[in-house]
């Protein structure tokens, strides 16, 4: 059963029976459809988190782009797989290596990213009186990550890139 969503638009139920819907969203100049994932039943922690995101993202995206590039550069040569492709140095190394396909809207976070220095400074400068946190993880298809998964996850609170691996943090 297909659902009208006032922020998300059409969703519709996936295998799982949980609730997706796809979005156009232009990332670095590009617009594609993207799928919009929940970590749980729709509530107004993901709406807001959704709609600070996507009215943020262009100032975000040099961010993102960044932080794709540092992890890209620390992996890099780390195994013969690695070394197998360009070492990133800009923005269209980025955007010609990796594909957005997916954004996760969280109400948590998993362990391994809330346990991370960055977590904990961005959140300590953020929740300065404001008392909300907002959570976003990106997927990219990015073959260049591993030969099994090709998944790179860039996980958000409050709009600020706090960690980057090549696991779906998702799951």
């Amino acid at each position: 059963m297909d659902l009208l969503h006032s922020i998300f638009g059409e969703l519709e139920l996936n295998e799982f029976e949980e609730y997706e819907a796809i979005r156009l969203i232009k990332f670095s100049g590009l617009e594609k459809e993207v799928k919009i994932t929940f970590d749980d039943e729709i509530n107004e922690k993901h709406c807001r988190a959704y709609q600070y995101f996507i009215e943020n993202l262009d100032r975000i995206t040099p961010d993102i782009i960044q932080s794709i590039i540092e992890y890209q550069n620390e992996c890099h040569d780390y195994t013969d797989y690695t070394a197998s492709f360009k070492y990133f140095e800009n923005t269209n190394d980025v955007l010609g290596n990796t594909e957005l396909f997916e954004i996760v809207l969280q109400t948590e976070l998993h362990g391994v990213v809330t346990d991370s220095n960055l977590y904990h400074k961005v959140m300590k400068e953020e929740l300065n009186g404001t008392g909300e946190e907002r959570y976003v993880v990106l997927l990219f298809e990015a073959k260049w990550v591993n030969d099994d998964y090709r998944i790179l996850s860039v996980a958000f609170a409050n709009e600020k890139v706090i960690y980057v691996t090549d696991e779906n943090i998702t799951v």
